[in-house]
């Protein structure tokens, strides 16, 4: 259903949406050497919303709000792998750093700045 988005050496900064304010994937998604920030959702995962599988590496994801949950990345049923990248000053009432529901998926952690 998703298709496949690569974002390197770049900034996402002041998005707005529902769910997935800076990126929202149902696909294959690769992020590397990238800033996250300032993205606000009206519900979850301001920063990442994840429904895929998603390659986070040597990024930052910060200062991103939710108006319910997921604040920096939510997992909610993909495959998400996060390596040397650093999540600081999300917010969301609930679950503001990173929220693995993973209903039918994984998130593997690696290395630091978690």
């Amino acid at each position: 259903m998703g298709g496949s988005l690569i974002v390197s050496d770049s900034s996402i900064i002041g998005g707005f949406a529902s769910h997935g304010a800076g990126i929202l994937t149902v696909g294959f998604a690769t992020i590397s050497g990238s800033t996250l920030s300032a993205n606000a959702a009206r519900v979850t995962g301001e920063g990442i919303y994840n429904d895929g599988t998603l390659t986070l590496t040597n990024s930052t994801v910060s200062g991103n709000t939710a108006g319910d949950a997921h604040g920096g990345l939510g997992n909610v049923g993909g495959a998400a792998t996060v390596i040397n990248s650093k999540f600081t000053g999300n917010s969301a009432p609930n679950y503001g750093g990173i929220a693995g529901r993973c209903v039918s998926g994984w998130l593997r952690l690696r290395d630091r700045g978690l």
